[in-house]
C-alpha cells in the first residue's frame, strides 16, 4: 500500500517489458514457440551456462537472454491498471497452457505438478532447460499469482496477527 514502492514496481514492470519487447531479438523462442512480446524477468537463478547467474535489465547477454516466468508473475500482486494487469496473466496463462517453460514433477502418488520457471530466448540456448528451481526465486512466482485469488485485505491482515 506504499505509494512510492508500488510505483517504483510499476515502472520496474514497464522498463522489464520494453527491453525484453525492443532490445533483445526481434523475434524470441523458447522450445519452439515463438514467445515474442510475452516474457520478460531478468533476475536471479540458474542460466544456460552457469549455475546461477544474476541478470537485470540491458545486462542479460551474460545469461543468455535467460527469463524468468517467476519474476513475470511477481507483478501481478501490484495494483496494476486492468489492461496491463490482465495482459500479464494473459501471458503467463498463455505459457502454461502452451507447454513453454513448464517443468513437470510426478511424484510417489502418480500425481503430477506442472509450473513455470526459467527458460531462454537465446538463439543457441532457446531449448535449454533449468536443472533445478531455488525456492527464494520462486516465492515471486507463488505470491504473485497467489494474489489473484486471495482478499486484498490478506496481507494486512496476516501482518496484523502474526508480527
Amino acid at each position: 500500500s506504499n505509494p512510492y514502492y508500488q510505483n517504483m514496481m510499476v515502472n520496474w514492470l514497464a522498463a522489464e517489458r520494453a527491453y525484453w519487447r525492443t532490445d533483445i531479438y526481434e523475434e524470441m523462442y523458447t522450445w519452439g514457440k515463438n514467445v515474442t512480446g510475452r516474457v520478460f524477468g531478468g533476475g536471479a537463478g540458474d542460466c544456460p551456462r552457469a549455475a546461477y547467474c544474476v541478470l537485470k535489465i540491458k545486462a542479460t547477454a551474460s545469461g543468455d537472454h535467460t527469463w524468468s516466468a517467476a519474476i513475470m508473475a511477481g507483478f501481478l500482486g501490484l495494483d496494476l491498471p486492468g489492461d496491463v494487469h490482465n495482459e500479464l496473466l494473459e501471458d503467463i496463462e498463455w505459457l502454461y497452457e502452451n507447454d513453454v517453460c513448464t517443468y513437470k514433477k510426478t511424484f510417489q502418488d502418480g500425481t503430477v505438478s506442472k509450473v513455470l520457471w526459467r527458460c531462454s530466448v537465446h538463439p543457441n540456448h532457446s531449448d535449454w532447460k533449468a536443472d533445478r528451481p531455488t525456492s527464494v526465486d520462486f516465492a515471486t512466482m507463488v505470491f504473485g499469482y497467489s494474489s489473484i485469488f486471495l482478499p486484498t485485505d490478506f496481507w494486512d491482515k496476516w501482518l496484523e496477527k502474526y508480527s
